[in-house]
């Protein structure tokens, strides 16, 4: 398993790292360098595309945004504010559907 926010503070270039797992990997956690949906940062998408691309990656990519506070998940991890600048749940969902769109076109993919 590979995790998107960790590789961004601990590899020097995330492809090569994805390259390296190559048929080891089986699963992929997605997220932001700020926690955020996929799109709203700084990671590197079409690096990991052509990362995954470049192995057959077929295994599972899960996203996995922590933006809300005072919550199960957020308590677990330490979430200590706000990350969704006070979004209601239709704003969330619209956030998720936009970061899939995002994550499409970055990967260079007609579904995930």
């Amino acid at each position: 398993m590979l995790d998107s926010f960790h590789m961004n503070i601990e590899e020097d270039h995330i492809g090569d790292a994805i390259r390296t797992a190559g048929r080891y990997l089986g699963h992929l956690h997605i997220g932001e360098s700020n926690r955020k949906v996929p799109g709203k940062g700084h990671i590197p998408w079409k690096e990991i595309g052509q990362g995954l691309r470049d192995i057959d990656f077929s295994g599972d990519v899960v996203m996995e945004p922590f933006v809300l506070h005072n919550c199960p998940v957020g308590d677990d991890i330490g979430v200590w504010r706000d990350l969704s600048d006070g979004a209601d749940e239709a704003r969330l969902d619209s956030d998720l559907e936009e970061s899939l769109r995002f994550l499409k076109k970055e990967f260079g993919v007609s579904s995930l």
